[in-house]
């Protein structure tokens, strides 16, 4: 068993249990293993992780995205032996995250490398709440010389920025323009990225009575009201985008009592 005499060793870079600065630095009797197998008089324990891409979430229950990030053991010392641990330390509200060599992963994961097993790639599971806010997903990382304790590597923070897509506000619907004998318009303004469900009932304004209108493959405006003659309708829209289903619009009531135009009338419910 060799004698446990202290070892001078050029720490660059690196830190000893005990906090011993970077630079010319007595290592610990442990440590002379690993820097002989390694064939250099000094070591040093690094790594570098990239930037994962962003991810989108609706404000929706268990709507979820992934991306990845990879770390790089860049220690000097081929058969330097390292412990890096990755750790889930914030997430925006009413989102949680996990992260892990596969997804969906844990709160935090442990990997063991060495600079000739490199760049291992880790998942970042991301999952939203019906109370989703925007903001960044930010991950710790460390790590700790292998199989003993004897140096630590300075942290690092990785971030993933989370985005969520709300529903869409409800549409205003307006009285437009009588059309022909039977017919008559509604408007409401269109918005980039949705798509609008046309609903009618025709005997009341209550909500159970309300069906989806159909029309492949959605409704616009200015939407164009079929009216048989004495009839009274109940008109109202809903949005969809990425987000999700908006509530009602207002609610338009249209009265056909003849041909003209006079005998066309449209009119805003009150709620």
């Amino acid at each position: 068993m060799s004698p446990r005499i202290p070892l001078l060793v050029a720490v660059v870079g690196a830190l000893l249990v005990g906090g011993a600065t970077t630079g010319s630095t007595r290592a610990s009797w442990q440590d002379q293993e690993p820097l002989a197998a390694s064939s250099v008089s000094s070591g040093r324990l690094t790594f570098t992780a990239t930037s994962p891409a962003g991810v989108s979430l609706t404000r929706t229950a268990g709507s979820a995205a992934t991306t990845t990030f990879v770390v790089d053991d860049t220690s000097l010392g081929k058969t330097l032996q390292q412990r890096i641990t990755a750790t889930v330390v914030s997430t925006p509200s009413g989102v949680t995250a996990t992260v892990g060599t596969s997804c969906p992963g844990a709160a935090s994961v442990q990997i063991d490398t060495t600079p000739t097993a490199a760049n291992v790639t880790l998942c970042v599971r991301v999952v939203s709440s019906a109370t989703a806010t925007p903001g960044n997903v930010t991950l710790a990382l460390g790590g700790v010389q292998r199989p003993s304790a004897g140096w630590t590597t300075p942290s690092a923070q990785v971030t993933v920025p989370v985005t969520v897509t709300l529903p869409p506000s409800p549409p205003d619907l307006s009285c437009g323009d009588f059309v022909s004998n039977g017919n008559r318009a509604f408007t409401w303004t269109a918005v980039s990225g949705e798509t609008y469900t046309v609903y009618r009932s025709t005997t009341t304004n209550a909500d159970p009575s309300f069906s989806a209108v159909p029309a492949p493959p959605a409704h616009t405006s200015p939407y164009t009201a079929a009216m048989p003659s004495g009839s009274t309708r109940y008109w109202r829209v809903r949005a969809t985008n990425a987000g999700g289903t908006s509530s009602w619009s207002n609610t338009l009531r249209l009265v056909r009592t003849g041909n003209g135009a006079g005998n066309h009338a449209c009119s805003e419910v009150t709620p």
